[in-house]
């Protein structure tokens, strides 16, 4: 399995304190997860995007870059190789197409069964963009697929509605092709996913807690109306501000940074 952490803020902030130096930063969370670990986050509407098949743990270059992070949309994730178990750049997480980065905590069943017929799906001009072995990114670009039926330019909607369509077809066939192979149960699929603009989380099967705030964070004083929102797989302190997300929901934050939660 993996760890995985997605913040949306209305100011560009930092987080380096959650991903390094907190009481359950995502670098210790590494070390059960020692597979990879992957940072997007985007600057005047650009998508930066690192990797590493190291552990954070013990990749010089992670506090380096995380701590220099200043953005209003940062996704990050630790890996913990299962399906497309070798290290490489290719399988780890964040996944990207255009301005879109996916990142994904959990196993698609009968992976190897399912493969072939979820590609089927996907149109050559977007499945050409796999580099690696993981189930996780073939479920980003079938999203990828079905948002690309809803609107002309993915890369720059603003809309939650054709994104939440698109990304709950994307489960929805998943699930009925790991069926009819003959799997079960369902698969684990907790994706987060976001353009730097939207961000969307689905949790189903794992674990995922929230916080949200109003208030001054990360870089220097500011006024109340500063919001922020930040999804993750482990409470990264035993504070009580953190609340678990109920099974089966999809997490929609706007570009606004309001959010709901409601079922899947």
């Amino acid at each position: 399995m993996c760890r995985l952490l997605g913040f949306r803020s209305s100011q560009p902030s930092k987080i380096h304190y959650s991903l390094h130096d907190a009481e359950n930063a995502l670098v210790l969370q590494s070390k059960k997860h020692p597979d990879g670990w992957g940072v997007g986050y985007y600057v005047d509407d650009e998508l930066h995007l690192v990797k590493s098949a190291h552990a954070a743990f013990a990749d010089f270059n992670f506090p380096g870059i995380t701590q220099a992070i200043v953005s209003k949309t940062i996704m990050c994730h630790v890996r913990q190789a299962t399906v497309g178990s070798k290290k490489t750049i290719a399988n780890c997480h964040p996944f990207k197409f255009g301005k879109w980065i996916f990142a994904h905590h959990g196993t698609i069943r009968e992976f190897k069964k399912v493969k072939p017929l979820l590609l089927k799906e996907i149109p050559l001009t977007i499945k050409k963009n796999i580099q690696g072995l993981t189930d996780s990114e073939v479920a980003c670009h079938l999203f990828i697929t079905y948002l690309s039926q809803e609107v002309s330019d993915i890369d720059h909607v603003s809309k939650i509605k054709p994104v939440k369509k698109a990304l709950v077809k994307t489960i929805k066939k998943i699930d009925k092709i790991v069926k009819k192979v003959g799997a079960s149960k369902k698969s684990d699929l907790n994706f987060i996913l976001t353009n730097g603009k939207l961000m969307l989380a689905t949790c189903r099967g794992e674990k995922l807690y929230y916080t949200e705030h109003q208030g001054t964070m990360g870089v220097k004083k500011r006024d109340k109306s500063e919001k922020y929102f930040m999804i993750c797989s482990e409470k990264f302190s035993k504070s009580d501000h953190w609340k678990k997300i109920p099974k089966n929901s999809l997490v929609m934050v706007n570009n606004k940074v309001d959010f709901d939660i409601v079922p899947l």
